[in-house]
């Protein structure tokens, strides 16, 4: 597995000779760090999200952080391309998602209370103890 200083440097090589061949020599020591993330996202159990779609959507991502990369603004690539992929395969998620942001944070508020009712309680706690947890009309 590559480490950051290799990318760094199949980057800076890249940048001083823009060539095709280097810049597969680049993508190739981004991909761990491809690899790295999308094995860290929490995907949902979607039949629309395979592993190869969220790589393809990473690879795409890190292309893109090689054509907007600076070094003269001080950051390393990999700083800039884990922005970059992340937030593609963030962006990528929320596409394919059916609920807004606010109703999806709303459900997970409701599992949280229901696993604190369901520790307090011992049981599994009722429709009305959890709307009362919450304070929110049943």
């Amino acid at each position: 597995m590559a480490n950051s200083s290799d990318l760094q440097h199949a980057v800076d090589q890249y940048l001083a000779t823009p060539t095709p061949a280097c810049r597969d020599a680049a993508v190739l020591a981004g991909l761990p760090l491809v690899h790295s993330l999308v094995g860290r996202l929490r995907a949902p159990n979607h039949p629309l999200v395979t592993p190869e779609d969220l790589e393809g959507t990473a690879i795409e991502a890190l292309l893109q952080a090689l054509d907007t990369y600076d070094p003269n603004r001080g950051a390393q690539f990999v700083t800039h391309a884990y922005r970059r992929v992340r937030g593609a395969l963030v962006d990528y998620l929320r596409r394919l998602d059916v609920l807004s942001r606010e109703k999806r944070q709303r459900i997970n508020e409701v599992y949280r209370a229901m696993a604190t009712l369901r520790q307090a309680l011992g049981d599994e706690p009722t429709a009305s103890q959890v709307a009362d947890h919450l304070g929110m009309p049943l």
